[in-house]
């Protein structure tokens, strides 16, 4: 068996026609059992989280347009001073109408009559068509962050206008919070943040306990499919970790394939026009063959009200320095001294700093595959900067000395 693919309607039915068959039969409805509904539900996070939010809906058609919710601003609401309002000139709302056609997720099955024959009470075939649906809605909740087919499919990553690449850096609260304020200002209301395991990672260890951001363990956090939630100016927004924006079991993520995406699901609109169907493709060489298909269209209706955030350094490559400042001469404990740790990091300078504490520590996240310096100051000593190896120790003893004044 092989993965989904994203098809054409074109190249779809010409998989069907071209199929060495005598006889086909008509489509195959495939059932969605409550147990497969459930699955889809786990291995498409992203899909249901839409689905929660009343952003999936039947259609009946193969072409159909999404609506701009885009409103110009001669066309705002506005109050008239004469009371039949003569003096409104544009009242109306001109949408721009983008015409889609249905997009295809399919999978070829295949089973040898010896199998079929082994298992006298057992229909192979219906349990591979199930287990291909299931497949086909991982690709599409897949396709929702990285697939992009003009008028069919409007993956995120793409047609987002809010996009931030870290190149490599690690992500933090405040980066989250600067994309969710683009979106408000364009007047979204976020109330869903997508990400990868390993963002997720970062985010709750970036978390500021004095000013908490992130929830844990909520009530209404769902097990299994909300990670966390995150506080925002509307208000508590479900955190989902979803391992297809950047693996779908393909085996180990890229290195920068973490990503987070921040949405406002009214923005976003899924039309489905067969849930799954499958066609059979013949009885050749000993074997029944099949093609499940899905058949559905996504836009992207407003792109400033969804940001993604991409490019993230992998959480495995995160490395906490802890500084430890002291007096060269009293070797006391020094706090209130400013740490700055420069990295180079795919041609682009990232600099972080830190201020010790009572205890003369300043703690620093830094990529560990990558060389870094410091430059240490406090008043009334001489600077101190050091260039330092990847991979060197994670506690770094600094003696600063005193300035010598005439």
């Amino acid at each position: 068996m092989t993965k989904s693919e994203f098809l054409t309607e074109a190249k779809a039915m010409k998989m069907i026609n071209d199929a060495s068959v005598e006889d086909q039969d008509d489509f195959i409805q495939v059932d969605m059992s409550d147990t497969l509904i459930e699955n889809i539900a786990l291995d498409a996070p992203f899909f249901d989280f839409l689905m929660s939010k009343n952003r999936v809906f039947p259609t009946d058609s193969a072409e159909g347009a999404f609506r701009s919710v885009e409103v110009p601003a001669a066309a705002r609401s506005q109050f008239a001073t004469t009371e039949d309002g003569e003096d409104i000139t544009n009242t109306s709302v001109d949408f721009d109408s983008i015409k889609y056609t249905s997009t295809v997720v399919a999978r070829r099955i295949k089973v040898t009559d010896l199998l079929q024959s082994g298992s006298p009470d057992f229909d192979p075939m219906q349990y591979l068509r199930e287990q291909a649906l299931q497949d086909n809605y991982t690709a599409v909740d897949e396709g929702l962050f990285k697939v992009n087919q003009t008028n069919k499919f409007d993956g995120l990553f793409e047609t987002s206008d809010n996009v931030t690449d870290l190149e490599g850096d690690f992500i933090t609260l405040k980066d989250v919070q600067s994309a969710i304020q683009r979106i408000l200002n364009h007047g979204g209301r976020p109330d869903g943040i997508i990400a990868t395991g390993g963002a997720v990672d970062q985010l709750v260890a970036s978390d500021d306990n004095e000013n908490k951001k992130v929830y844990v363990n909520q009530a209404d956090v769902i097990l299994g499919k909300y990670s966390t939630q995150i506080m925002t100016p509307v208000g508590l927004v479900p955190l989902i970790v979803d391992p297809n924006a950047n693996n779908r079991f393909r085996g180990d993520p890229a290195y920068k394939s973490d990503s987070v995406t921040i949405v406002d699901s009214s923005a976003l609109e899924i039309a489905v026009q067969e849930e799954g169907i499958s066609k059979p493709l013949g009885a050749t060489g000993f074997a029944d063959s099949e093609l499940v298909g899905t058949f559905l269209r996504m836009g992207n209706l407003n792109p400033k009200k969804n940001a993604v955030i991409k490019g993230i350094g992998s959480s495995l490559d995160s490395q906490e320095i802890i500084f430890i400042v002291r007096d060269s001469v009293s070797d006391a404990l020094l706090s209130n001294v400013e740490v700055e740790v420069t990295q180079t990091i795919n041609s682009k300078s990232v600099v972080k700093t830190g201020l010790t504490n009572l205890k003369g520590e300043a703690r620093i996240v830094i990529n560990s595959q990558e060389d870094y310096s410091i430059e240490v100051t406090k008043t009334g000593y001489t600077d101190y900067d050091d260039d330092i190896d990847a991979g060197s120790s994670s506690i770094q003893e600094i003696l600063l000395v005193k300035t010598v004044t005439p």
